[in-house]
């Protein structure tokens, strides 16, 4: 039948359709079943494609589909009449970015429209029923205004929309991630190109195969090849970047630190406010247990008593006890822990107590001590004045009693250690008394 002849705007009381819009330029269905045959109007072939099977339907009467059309999902999963195939964002088990929404609430919405003079909305359809007929009817081509190529014009566009400071989605069902990426970005570009670094390009549309959601456990591998550079293998001994950014049931949109009371919390709030967990947390308590247990680990255990940072009432030195650890361990807990760092590693190099006299139990032959305290010391001045990563605090540390005539540390863990050299050098260094 010839549609048109009925449905065009003011032909009849049928429902209407405004067939110049439909074949607009900017209409994405104004090619649609192109290669049907027809002494018609080849705006009849858009119709067929539908609400019959694609041929010109017998004169006189309506095709069987024309109460029940085909769907978005009848061509767009299939490739029928040429559809291009819709593999995400698409609410199907099998897309691996899959949303909460079906094609017509986003394809009906008046930005996605070509503009019409459609204005009936028959008594006997349903929201829904408008709301597919519209995205079928007018849905407009967006590559015009989209470009595509995953810039913030292009992911940010429904994830990333701000309206006077506050975030204001055109789409209301889209989950938004303004908030939620502060630390996640690059360049003068923020936020847009690690969408497509994890998420993949998917050849420059949302809806292609080659877009993908990483599950959490991805990031043990995917972490590392944005974060790299000098001296970060981006781990805390053989903890993964889950434990302390992410959590179990976190998300990497939020760039996020673990902090002293055990949430996950984003990453420039708790730099600013000092309040990541600490070396004592984990080490020198049972506090992160269960949770470190979550990730199949373990911290071991220190028995921190100090060592010059006044815990003991000793000698302050330190003004925290997380100073003393990183002074001796490392100032980037992302180092290979708990091996020494910088010059202190150096030191024990030329002294030949590193490494194997590290957690030495016979203190007769090495001479940690006197690397920071005694200035006779052969490596006392790479120890002190050349310390890597400029974190020495002032003043030095103090010096050994003039009359002090020891030379190795059982000389000093005579005065200074409450216990026995076979608890081993670990527990001398965080007890020293």
């Amino acid at each position: 039948p010839d549609c048109i002849a009925c449905h065009d705007i003011g032909a009849s009381g049928a429902p209407d359709i405004d067939f110049n819009a439909t074949d607009s330029i900017y209409a994405a269905h104004k090619d649609l079943n192109k290669d049907a045959q027809t002494n018609l109007s080849a705006a009849n072939k858009k119709c067929w494609a539908c609400h019959a099977d694609g041929s010109e339907p017998p004169a006189g009467d309506h095709p069987a589909r024309f109460m029940n059309p085909r769907t978005c999902e009848d061509c767009h999963l299939t490739g029928l009449f040429g559809a291009p195939i819709v593999s995400n964002h698409i609410n199907k088990s099998s897309a691996s970015i899959r949303v909460n929404a079906e094609c017509y609430d986003c394809h009906s919405l008046d930005e996605n429209q070509i503009i019409n003079n459609d204005l009936e909305n028959p008594s006997h359809y349903t929201s829904t029923d408008i709301k597919k007929a519209k995205a079928s009817h007018y849905v407009k081509n967006r590559d015009q205004d989209l470009d595509g190529l995953f810039t913030k014009e292009y992911c940010g566009y429904c994830h990333q929309q701000q309206v006077y400071g506050s975030t204001l989605s055109r789409y209301p069902f889209t989950k938004n991630y303004t908030d939620k990426m502060p630390d996640h970005e690059s360049g003068l570009t923020k936020y847009y190109v690690s969408c497509a670094k994890c998420h993949g390009y998917g050849r420059g549309n949302l809806h292609a195969s080659g877009l993908t959601k990483p599950v959490l456990n991805d990031f043990k591998a995917r972490c590392p090849t944005c974060h790299v550079g000098a001296g970060a293998n981006k781990k805390h001994g053989t903890l993964e970047c889950l434990a302390c950014h992410v959590g179990i049931n976190g998300t990497v949109h939020n760039a996020s630190y673990l902090t002293e009371s055990l949430t996950y919390e984003p990453a420039k709030i708790v730099r600013q406010s000092k309040s990541w967990i600490k070396c004592v947390d984990c080490h020198n308590s049972t506090k992160a247990d269960s949770l470190l247990a979550q990730f199949g680990k373990n911290a071991k255990k220190i028995v921190f008593y100090g060592h010059g940072d006044g815990v003991s009432g000793s000698t302050v030195y330190w003004s925290t006890a997380e100073e003393a650890c990183k002074y001796c361990h490392a100032k980037n807990v992302h180092n290979d822990l708990p091996v020494l760092q910088g010059a202190m590693k150096v030191a024990g190099y030329l002294s030949r107590d590193y490494p194997s006299r590290v957690n030495t139990t016979d203190f007769s032959t090495s001479t940690w001590c006197r690397s920071c305290h005694d200035p006779k010391d052969s490596d006392y001045s790479i120890t002190v004045n050349l310390f890597i990563g400029n974190i020495m605090k002032n003043p030095k540390p103090p010096l050994m009693a003039v009359n002090c005539s020891g030379t190795t540390d059982r000389d000093c863990a005579a005065c200074h250690f409450s216990g026995n050299e076979s608890e081993g050098m670990d527990k001398f260094m965080h007890s020293v008394s």
